[in-house]
């Protein structure tokens, strides 16, 4: 006789939290259509640096950022630049990864006080909303079934 039971698999227990932070990052910023490079030259953070400075820019003035970026003044730019980059570090906070403002402001060539205003707050928030769902997506339990005798 064949019994079958369930057994629940969680993709969790076998992948390290970065991984999956990483991959959910990933996940999302192909859906959204976005392309990333690692401009702080992070080693082991390079793709969830990358990936978070694009979706951040993204959350921020929407998906067609890069246009609105190119048609900008500079200094309207760099507002938005750094704007990103208050996101993308208190975002990522969020979920543990905590990134040297100073090393992020440098590669940005960008200098001005540090604070997190309401809309990048809010940007944050949705980041972090955004990224958790992706992750619960991912790592939520699968049942197999398994065979016993």
């Amino acid at each position: 006789m064949v019994v079958t039971d369930c057994v629940r698999v969680s993709a969790a227990r076998r992948t390290p939290p970065r991984q999956i932070l990483e991959g959910a990052l990933v996940r999302v910023a192909d859906d959204w259509g976005l392309f990333w490079i690692n401009a702080a030259d992070y080693r082991g953070l390079a793709v969830i640096e990358g990936c978070a400075h694009e979706l951040a820019h993204a959350l921020d003035l929407g998906r067609t950022f890069e246009d609105l970026l190119q048609k900008m003044p500079d200094e309207e730019s760099n507002k938005h630049e750094a704007s990103v980059l208050r996101i993308e570090v208190a975002a990522l906070a969020e979920f543990g990864i905590h990134l040297s403002m100073r090393r992020l402001r440098t590669s940005a060539n960008w200098n001005a006080p540090v604070g997190v205003p309401s809309h990048a707050q809010k940007c944050a928030k949705r980041f972090v909303t955004l990224i958790a769902r992706e992750i619960r997506r991912m790592t939520s339990p699968s049942t197999h079934r398994v065979k016993r005798e």
